[in-house]
């Protein structure tokens, strides 16, 4: 199931960044400072020291963009302003599966394995 989860999610990234990926990117390199570039694409743990040498060049911006895009595909639209039907209800069904798999784990049988002394 974990697996079918990260192809759905693969799928949506892919299908968001076909979609609004060269907007996306517009918006991003249009953006005047690295710090806002940083709040819309980069990681929020990464400092901004390493996302302005992770993003040097425009082409670099552009990468960071599409990934992020292809990441969170629901909350780079949001940036944008754009809702689409169809990535908003494959996103809340790739949700419905992730709650369903940390519930199935939760009751588990669990194995207890005996201590065994090592000599």
């Amino acid at each position: 199931m974990e697996q079918e989860i990260r192809h759905r999610q693969q799928a949506l990234g892919r299908l968001a960044e076909d979609r609004y990926g060269p907007q996306f990117v517009e918006f991003v390199t249009g953006l005047r400072f690295r710090t806002t570039m940083k709040d819309v694409v980069g990681d929020t743990y990464e400092s901004i020291g390493r996302f302005r040498k992770r993003t040097r060049t425009d082409s670099d911006v552009e990468s960071a963009a599409r990934q992020k895009l292809r990441a969170a595909p629901t909350g780079s639209l949001v940036h944008l302003k754009i809702r689409d039907a169809e990535i908003e209800r494959e996103s809340e069904a790739i949700a419905a599966m992730q709650l369903e798999l940390k519930a199935a784990e939760e009751h588990a049988e669990k194995i207890e394995f005996p201590y065994i002394a090592q000599e």
